[in-house]
C-alpha cells in the first residue's frame, strides 16, 4: 500500500508542477505581450508626434510661399527644419524635380513611388529600403510661377531605430519569461520534493 501512495502522491506532485508551470507561463505570456505592445504603442505615437509636428513647421513655411521665386528664397527655412533631428528627411519638388533633395535613401523611395501616392494629411506611406524603414507624407500647395505647379514637400520620419527597440525588447521579454517559467517549474518541483 505504501507503494501506491507514493505513485498517488508522485502524480499529484507532477500535476501540481504542471499547473504551476502552465500559470506561470500564461502570466509571464501575458505580462510580455502587454509590455511590448504598450512599448510599440508609446514608440509609435513618438514618431507619430515628430512626423505631425514637422508637418505643422513645413505646412507653416509653405503659407509665405507664393510663386517659385518665394520657394527659391525660403529654401534655408526648410533646410533647417530638420537640424538636430536625424531621423527626419525633408525634401521639395515642384514641376517634377527636386529643388530641395532629401538623403539618397529617401530620394530614391520616393522617385520609385508615384508622388501623389504619398498620404496628404493625418496618414503616411510605410516604405523600407535595405536598411532603414521610413514614413513618409506629403504636403502639397499650389504656387504661381511659370510652370503653375504644385509644390510638393516630402516630410519623412525614419522609425527603424523604433523597431529595432521593440524587437530587442521583444527577444529580451522571451528570455526573461522562459527563464521566470523554468525556474518557477523548478520551484514547484523542489517544493513538492520537500512536502
Amino acid at each position: 500500500m505504501t507503494a501506491r501512495r507514493g505513485g498517488a502522491r508522485g502524480s499529484l506532485a507532477l500535476r501540481l508542477i504542471g499547473l504551476y508551470t502552465l500559470g506561470a507561463l500564461l502570466v509571464f505570456a501575458l505580462l510580455g505581450t502587454s509590455l511590448t505592445m504598450m512599448l510599440r504603442s508609446e514608440l509609435e505615437a513618438r514618431d507619430l508626434a515628430e512626423l505631425d509636428g514637422k508637418t505643422i513647421v513645413v505646412e507653416h513655411h509653405l503659407l509665405d510661399v507664393r510663386t517659385e521665386q518665394d520657394l527659391v528664397r525660403s529654401l534655408s527655412r526648410f533646410v533647417d527644419t530638420s537640424v538636430g533631428h536625424d531621423n527626419l528627411q525633408l525634401g521639395l519638388m515642384a514641376g517634377g524635380s527636386w529643388i530641395l533633395r532629401p538623403g539618397e535613401g529617401v530620394r530614391e523611395l520616393v522617385d520609385g513611388l508615384s508622388v501623389e501616392s504619398v498620404p496628404v494629411g493625418e496618414g503616411y506611406e510605410t516604405v523600407r529600403d535595405s536598411e532603414r524603414t521610413w514614413w513618409l507624407r506629403r504636403v502639397a500647395r499650389k504656387v504661381d510661377g511659370p510652370t503653375g505647379s504644385d509644390v510638393q514637400a516630402i516630410v519623412a520620419v525614419d522609425v527603424s531605430h523604433a523597431q529595432r527597440v521593440r524587437d530587442r525588447f521583444g527577444i529580451a521579454m522571451a528570455l526573461i519569461g522562459s527563464t521566470g517559467v523554468l525556474l518557477r517549474a523548478a520551484l514547484a518541483w523542489w517544493a513538492t520534493r520537500r512536502a
